[in-house]
């Protein structure tokens, strides 16, 4: 199932952040049940700005 398959590849790459991050890098990750991996991009990219303009 593509589903299953996309969410252990992003399970494994929140760990491997979590584990080898670059120095400096800031970073979260965030589970939206309910949202498809469509709409789910615009969701994640309007936080992934507010976050970064709104944090000096």
């Amino acid at each position: 199932m593509e589903g299953e398959q996309v969410y252990n590849a992003y399970l494994q790459f929140t760990r491997l952040l979590s584990d080898q991050a670059p120095s400096g890098l800031t970073w979260q990750a965030e589970v939206m049940p309910g949202e498809s991996h469509i709409s789910n991009y615009y969701i994640s990219f309007f936080k992934g700005i507010f976050n970064v303009y709104s944090n000096p």
